[in-house]
């Protein structure tokens, strides 16, 4: 039997108006699961969360009456347990659209009917003076959002883990819980939902709680979130699949601005920072990024960073996809003037040696780096200066320990090399070592995405002056 938006109503005010209506509830119950249209499933959920509030503002279910054995108290014994009854029913169903519906708008539709009874709950609990907020509960929603579908997760955690203080302390509660259990991550679904919470994450206490269900308990909400935040991180990061690099990447760019902030502790993830490391590629560079921001801003203690840093120079450093980045952090790590001239003097040298075989694009840039470099460490000049070895280069390409290269006895014969270049730009840039050191530092982030496709493109669109082909004269007189 289908029922119009008029008999919906009227169902809804027997029951209101007159508790002998009650079974007229069934009814509503019997139209949610054979309604199709979005709109009359949303109001009979409503309608029949307002018979439920409106009987619980009464104290008519939930618990049992403790009264004197009469024939009208034993009526409101069995009232109030059908009643209960039936608000089970009426949450079984809600999971039920919840799992089994695909359509967003049903599913919204039930996570809201879901979390009204969660209400209704704790507002029970509270009248009791338990204060226990129903966790079970409000666990089973969590778990079912996050693990079936991906669009009602991200529409919690928009509308509701970023914007309520509260509903963010149960879902660290409930999500710190779902890990507790899981051993290995099969479920790429879930992952990703989890992952997407943990990174959406902006901010954890402000200046007053914004609550969406109710103000007991406000203190532990707001005292308990940052530690809570900071378990769920070093849980999740212990489980995360070995193949699914893309994770790994996807932390590692948002790490210093969202998560570290955040954690009661950053440096606890020192040990995540250099097992990223160990897996190379570009993960390699952002986990060291990381580190940094941990030794600058934290007080990490690590003196292995930049022999670390060091050992991602080689041949490929030049060609990887991700070179203005891997430029841009190299010139953050080099740039302070206390580092010691034996470092800075290897990772120029290293850089400078590497580049004889590089692109001229990387090359454009390395050349004005190593003019800034040489402008905060002057005792680097005599670098410049050694023209000619009278012996063999000191300097040993081959370790991967700054410290060992010699490279401060070397000499940088390679920016001579460049004033020779094919390329016409870099052996003019070359030539700015001949010159007193006088000019201002260049603003690398110029010279940081020069590629042969941009090379080309500004060739082309060059203006030239038109001038006669030349000719020879005076013209021959014979072909031979």
């Amino acid at each position: 039997m289908k029922f119009s938006l008029k008999e919906l109503k009227s169902l809804e005010s027997s029951i209101i108006s007159n508790p002998k209506n009650l079974n007229n509830l069934t009814k509503l119950m019997e139209a949610l699961t054979k309604c199709s249209d979005a709109e009359l499933v949303l109001f009979t959920s409503e309608s029949c969360m307002r018979i439920f509030n409106h009987y619980h503002s009464q104290g008519s279910f939930f618990t049992v009456p403790k009264l004197t054995s009469t024939i009208e108290n034993e009526a409101k014994k069995q009232v109030s347990l059908w009643l209960t009854d039936n608000f089970k029913n009426f949450v079984e169903l809600m999971f039920q659209i919840l799992k089994d519906n695909d359509a967003l708008k049903y599913k919204s539709i039930a996570f809201q009917a879901l979390l009204s009874c969660i209400k209704l709950e704790w507002q029970n609990e509270c009248l009791a003076e338990q204060k226990s907020f129903p966790v079970v509960r409000f666990y089973s929603l969590f778990k079912t959002v996050i693990s079936t579908d991906a669009a009602m997760a991200e529409k919690m955690i928009h509308d509701y883990v970023s914007q309520f203080d509260d509903f963010r302390y149960y879902s660290f509660k409930a999500l710190n819980g779902m890990l507790a259990k899981i051993e290995n991550f099969d479920d790429a679904l879930q992952f990703n939902n989890i992952l997407t919470m943990l990174l959406s994450i902006k901010k954890l206490n402000g200046n007053e709680a914004n609550l969406y269900f109710d103000p007991m308990g406000s203190s532990e909400v707001m005292s308990h979130q940052r530690q809570l935040y900071s378990n769920l991180w070093l849980k999740f990061l212990q489980k995360i699949p070995e193949d699914r690099l893309d994770a790994h990447r996807a932390i590692l760019l948002r790490i210093n601005d969202r998560v570290f902030p955040l954690m009661s502790n950053p440096r606890l993830l020192i040990d995540y920072l250099t097992d990223t490391y160990n897996l190379g590629s570009g993960l390699s560079l952002l986990a060291l990024n990381g580190l940094f921001v941990l030794i600058t801003h934290y007080n990490l203690d690590y003196p292995d960073f930049y022999i670390k840093l060091y050992a991602l120079l080689d041949h490929r450093i030049f060609h990887v996809k991700y070179r203005p980045r891997l430029f841009h952090l190299l010139e953050i790590f080099l740039s302070s003037p206390l580092l010691p001239s034996y470092l800075i003097a290897a990772f120029v040298k290293r850089m400078a040696r590497l580049a004889l075989f590089a692109p001229p694009g990387s090359i454009l840039w390395l050349i004005p780096f190593i003019y800034n470099i040489m402008k905060k460490h002057e005792s680097l000049l005599p670098m410049i200066q050694r023209v000619e070895m009278n012996e063999s280069d000191p300097y040993d390409h081959e370790t991967l320990d700054p410290s060992k290269a010699n490279a401060i006895k070397s000499s940088l014969w390679e920016l001579t090399t460049f004033q020779n270049h094919f390329h016409p730009q870099v052996a003019t840039m070359s030539k700015i070592f001949q010159e007193k050191m006088n000019k201002p530092e260049y603003p690398l982030e110029d010279f940081n995405g020069i590629s042969y496709i941009g090379m080309l493109e500004e060739e082309i669109q060059m203006k030239r002056v038109n001038k006669p082909a030349a000719l020879s004269y005076p013209a021959p007189t014979e072909l031979f």
